[in-house]
């Protein structure tokens, strides 16, 4: 549907754009403007957070379900937490970044955008949130986190994974 593509602040809309014409080709009941949401906040805290100012997204259909993945090479989770919480551990920072109000800012109540991200998964039946950073995973389903093992896998930066099956996505 879109093969990997990368990018940046720049080229960001443009993405989303072709992104939401995917989506509507597909001509399911899919809920597209919350699916473009959460894929937008995986966009803009790769162009924010990562230090690269960007990543490689891509969007597949899979049988009956969409994949979006966001990908960036940059510090990961734990390093920008770290900046404004020096003691924090990889998987303190992993579940900090989906709670509600925080954020790698340091700002407390500013963030909230993966936590965003997790309530999707309780409000769209079947939808699966994955993603990975340095060692630990992270899997979002029903509106709840749990951080994973990476049996070995570490990734630099961040894997986000959005799957949600077609019915879920409503052309409106």
């Amino acid at each position: 549907m879109i093969p990997p593509t990368a990018f940046s602040d720049e080229t960001m809309d443009p993405l989303l754009d072709d992104l939401e014409q995917a989506l509507i080709g597909l001509g399911v009941g899919f809920d597209i403007e919350d699916f473009l949401v959460i894929v937008e906040e995986l966009l803009y805290n790769a162009v924010q957070h990562s230090g690269k100012g960007g990543g490689t997204f891509a969007l597949n259909a899979i049988g009956d379900r969409l994949l979006a993945r966001v990908e960036d090479d940059g510090v990961g989770i734990h390093q920008t937490m770290a900046r404004n919480y020096p003691d924090i551990s990889e998987g303190e920072a992993l579940s900090k970044a989906f709670t509600g109000g925080s954020t790698a800012t340091g700002f407390e109540g500013r963030g909230g955008g993966l936590f965003l991200t997790l309530r999707y998964t309780n409000q769209h039946s079947g939808c699966l949130l994955t993603m990975y950073t340095g060692e630990l995973g992270y899997i979002g389903v029903a509106g709840k986190g749990k951080l994973v093992a990476s049996s070995g896998f570490s990734h630099q930066g961040v894997l986000a994974e959005l799957s949600a099956p077609a019915s879920a996505v409503a052309v409106d």
